[in-house]
């Protein structure tokens, strides 16, 4: 039974092959994101491509990766975000049994993408930039290499939401972790 049916939450047929689509982008990322040897390659090559450019030359050639910016979207979204919203989620049993976290009582599902889709205005937004706030400060106190890395879709701007320019996000961050 899907989180979706647990939760009593219908899903309509256009959101439902819209999400398929993303799922295939997902599972793509998802390949990406498990392999640490793959990233850790990443960010040697970050390294050399940083010694090899001047900042200028390196934002142009970000830019030319893709013009979506996850780290702009997301601070923009802190900025209107009040201090202490949404803790109750990270609080909440589902979210902690996606992370493994061994206080929880349930096991791992074994996902490692998080997504979060309902009505436009309905605050989902807000809740992922508290959730790659908490995962990225999880992050900064382990040893491990990994990233966050994140997607904010609009509806209003479906135009410059193509794959390639979804990847290139992704990609773009990944040079910057």
């Amino acid at each position: 039974m899907s989180t979706l049916q647990q939760m009593s939450i219908s899903v309509p047929g256009q959101l439902s092959q819209q999400s398929e689509k993303l799922s295939e982008i997902v599972s793509i990322v998802t390949e990406i994101s498990t392999t640490s040897a793959e990233i850790s390659k990443i960010s040697t090559g970050v390294q050399e491509l940083q010694s090899k450019f001047k900042e200028g030359e390196l934002d142009k050639l970000l830019s030319w990766i893709s013009p979506i910016n996850p780290h702009e979207r997301h601070h923009d979204i802190l900025s209107k975000r009040l201090n202490g919203t949404g803790q109750w989620f990270i609080q909440m049993s589902l979210f902690q049994d996606w992370m493994g976290n061994e206080k929880s009582a349930n096991s791992r599902n074994g996902s490692q993408v998080f997504g979060c889709y309902g009505k436009p205005g309905a605050g989902k937004s807000v809740l992922c930039s508290i959730v790659i706030d908490h995962l990225s400060q999880m992050l900064k106190n382990r040893s491990e290499k990994a990233c966050v890395i994140w997607l904010y879709c609009d509806y209003q701007d479906e135009a410059q939401q193509t794959a390639e320019k979804l990847i290139g996000a992704l990609l773009k961050q990944i040079l910057h972790t």
